[in-house]
């Protein structure tokens, strides 16, 4: 009884209330500067705050406790204490079981797995099939051995890295044949306080179309000049497996009904080839006459499994993920380019230019267009001398040129923490004991070995699968009047559960949610877009403790409501309540 005392005193509950005030200011002042992810990790769902909460816990039921054996004029205190324990046994319920993802679906399409913090490293090799590993996104504080076996190496995870980016180095290579064009430079204006930088590879392995660039009204363009006849080349499509390093190239010389991608058990179908695209109503049409051309490609990619993606790639905007919900849909791993050749026949890009120009001799030259003037004549080309674009007060600088480039891809940690995305260090200590260490990024892989031993290590966001899918028949955004902030948005959705054989058609508002099954489904957010279509953010949570959390609430209120209103009833002064013999002794001497 001594230590159910001590834990259920008034001190220690003070004690308690007054460091839970220091630690939610501390976590609030630390949140406005590091972001809420940090407020997560290092409080709200920390271990040492699972225990704090306990020691809450502990110190309400001993409380409690004391007042054993119970009264009637106990009721509304007991009642109140029971809701409050029932609330934070809920809470913990919904912290330990409970689940929280997001859901990007577009028009006209159906879903069935949330994304979830954190990645999956998924480990696959033809001796022992398939497995998986769940990491967050954070550090580790040691090696962690990943759960494979009966291979000549030993792969173990040394690092996670939370935010890691993908830099492009460029390297003068004078054995590269044949040569490859390729600058660095930088651009500014005062006046506009404006300033970027500007790299142009004449053939870039990663990218297509590096050899150009669109800031602002002005397009930069470094062109090779060679005496040999101009040969008119075919728009290629170019397709690169991720996982498997394959790579395919297909012409585009109009529809095309059918091609097989054997290495990969790929087929390529219903492409169709847009000389001048433009997204009108959701639809991908082909413009004629169109002074600023824009190339695109639309197929469809299939697997003997039924499996099917639909792709669509500009060759302007290489930016935009050529699948609809980006890396996450992207099922084949693939990453789609498309390779226009400018033809003669095809106008040129209006607004001002400035070209780099570089000759079979190696010898650079710029040239400026502009609106008003019209090109310029070539110049030499001095790194590292500045040059007056005639826009206003805009500068080129050319920083360093490269005239056998050499390109390759690094991940490197963001040193801010601030952009990328996630990235692990792996280490493979093979039986002689020589050690490699590989960094794999969020949505890549990488193959170890070869044959019957090799391994394949893929890295993915994590994603849960949902016991029903949801197909987005039509999203509807309202917007105040006169601008361009919306007032609502909701979508008109078909539930469909398979195994149950339940469909539900039903709309989900912002303020409206669609509960099933413990799930519920959120609208969070939206995508409004004219290449990839109209698309709704749905925020799916299932909280197994929230009855508890509900039904704790309403104990909490009930016990309040006794406590504090109807205490005389049950202190043995109510109005049908007869007075104990203390109550008329005490009358009696009064007298």
């Amino acid at each position: 009884m001594p230590l159910i005392k001590t834990l259920g005193s008034l001190g220690f509950a003070i004690f308690l209330i007054a460091l839970l005030t220091v630690v939610l200011t501390a976590s609030t002042i630390l949140e406005s500067v590091h972001g809420t992810p940090f407020a997560q990790e290092n409080f709200y769902q920390a271990h040492w705050f699972d225990i704090f909460l306990s020691l809450v816990w502990v110190n309400i039921f001993c409380a409690t406790l004391t007042r054993y054996p119970f009264k009637k004029k106990h009721i509304g205190y007991v009642i109140t204490h029971l809701g409050i324990l029932i609330l934070l046994i809920g809470s913990l319920l919904t912290r330990l079981l409970g689940e929280e993802g997001q859901m990007t679906v577009f028009e006209d399409e159906a879903k069935n797995r949330m994304l979830q913090p954190g990645f999956t490293l998924r480990v696959s090799s033809p001796a022992r099939g398939e497995e998986t590993v769940d990491l967050e996104p954070k550090p580790i504080s040691r090696n962690v051995s990943l759960p494979l076996s009966g291979l000549p190496f030993k792969i173990e995870l040394t690092r996670i890295i939370p935010h890691a980016l993908e830099v492009k180095s460029i390297e003068e290579d004078p054995e590269l044949v044949p040569s490859n064009h390729a600058l660095r430079a930088g651009i500014s204006s005062e006046m506009l306080g404006f300033k970027e930088d500007l790299v142009l590879i004449e053939n870039d392995p990663t990218k297509s179309g590096a050899s150009s660039k669109t800031i602002g009204p002005a397009t930069f363009v470094l062109k090779t000049e060679t005496s040999a006849p101009t040969v008119k080349k075919t728009p290629t499509l170019r397709l690169f497996q991720e996982n498997t390093g394959r790579s395919f190239e297909l012409p585009v010389t109009g529809e095309l009904t059918r091609a097989e991608w054997k290495e990969t058990g790929l087929v390529i179908s219903d492409l169709r080839y847009f000389k001048n695209a433009r997204v009108e109503n959701n639809e991908l049409l082909d413009l004629e006459n169109a002074s600023h051309p824009n190339p695109a490609v639309e197929f469809e990619v299939s697997n003997d499994l039924g499996k099917r993606e639909h792709h669509t790639r500009f060759s302007l905007f290489p930016e935009f993920n050529s699948l609809r919900g980006g890396r996450a849909n992207n099922s084949f791993d693939l990453r789609v380019e498309l390779d226009w050749p400018e033809d003669d026949d095809l106008p040129e890009t209006q607004g001002p230019s400035f070209q780099f120009l570089v000759n079979e001799k190696n010898e650079w030259r710029t040239r400026v267009t502009s609106s008003k003037n019209g090109p310029s004549e070539p110049r030499p080309l001095k790194p590292g001398q500045p040059i007056q674009t005639g826009w206003m007060d805009m500068i080129v600088t050319v920083e360093k040129i490269f005239d056998h480039a050499k390109v390759s891809r690094n991940i490197k940690e963001d040193p801010q923490g601030s952009s990328g995305v996630p990235a692990v260090d792996l280490v493979i200590l093979r039986k002689d004991g020589t050690p490699e260490t590989r960094r794999l990024l969020l949505g890549r892989s990488l193959l170890i070995g070869e044959d019957k031993s090799s391994v394949r290590i893929s890295s993915e966001p994590k994603a849960k699968e949902l016991p029903f899918s949801l197909w987005l028949r039509d999203f509807r955004k309202v917007d105040y009047p006169g601008t361009s902030t919306p007032a609502s948005f909701e979508s008109d959705v078909t539930l469909r559960d398979s195994k149950n054989g339940v469909t539900l058609e039903r709309a989900i508002r912002m303020n409206k949610p669609l509960d099933y099954q413990g799930y519920r489904v959120f609208q969070s957010s939206f995508i409004q877009d004219e290449a990839l279509g109209e698309a709704s953010v749905f925020t799916i949570a299932k909280n197994p403790g929230m009855p508890l959390i509900y039904g704790g609430a309403a104990l909490s209120f009930i016990g309040v409501i006794l406590l504090f209103y109807f205490h005389p009833f049950f202190n043995g002064n109510g109005y049908n309540e007869k007075p104990s013999k203390n109550d008329s002794l005490k009358a009696k001497r009064k007298k």
